[in-house]
């Protein structure tokens, strides 16, 4: 016998039994041994990106991607007929998600920011639900969703130019390692912009 065909019986015989082996490993209906309890999966969780429903995309736009500098990475249709179940949209309405990313040069090297995203309704009567919330201070239930910037004078101006609402401007922080400033997004989100200094 030669050794190519040794070789190859060898290669056969691994596969075979780690076939079998496999098999056996599947999970099989076995009784726990007595007094020795069964360890429970491990949980994991990680938060992928803040989604935020909008009957305005073009505003919401015009704050992340043309005030805050964010890309817009994925913009995807989804069926309203299936996405009724968890919107209030009617089966006609055009609905998009849209995933927008941050990113920036800072002391440290370059950052790969958090994603925020978008569910935009838009409905064929233009009807607009009045938003859950609008424009208040924080409250049981309500976000924060802080971005890490530069320029942030600049952003501030370009806020205050758009017509944003701003609950306060450009201040040291109590820590006294950034500054910061809040406003609320076109959604009605307290947006913490800070700057390290």
């Amino acid at each position: 016998m030669s050794t190519r065909s040794i070789l190859l019986m060898s290669a056969a015989l691994v596969l075979l039994l780690r076939s079998t082996s496999l098999e056996a490993a599947e999970p099989a209906a076995r009784p726990a041994e007595a007094g020795v309890a069964t360890p429970a999966p491990a949980v994991q969780s990680i938060v992928l990106r803040a989604v935020t429903v909008t009957y305005d995309i073009e505003r919401s736009l015009l704050f992340y991607r043309d005030i805050l500098g964010q890309e817009v990475v994925e913009d995807v249709p989804l069926l309203a007929e299936r996405a009724r179940v968890w919107l209030d949209c009617s089966p006609q309405a055009v609905v998009r998600h849209l995933i927008l990313r941050g990113t920036g040069e800072y002391a440290g090297g370059p950052i790969a920011g958090g994603r925020i995203s978008f569910i935009s309704i838009k409905e064929p009567d233009g009807r607009k639900p009045p938003p859950a919330h609008s424009n208040r201070k924080g409250s049981q239930g309500d976000m924060i969703l802080p971005h890490r910037v530069k320029g942030l004078d600049q952003i501030y101006a370009k806020l205050q130019a758009a017509g944003f609402e701003i609950l306060f401007p450009p201040r040291t922080s109590g820590t006294g390692l950034s500054r910061n400033m809040m406003v609320f997004d076109p959604n009605g989100n307290i947006v913490e912009l800070f700057e390290m200094k």
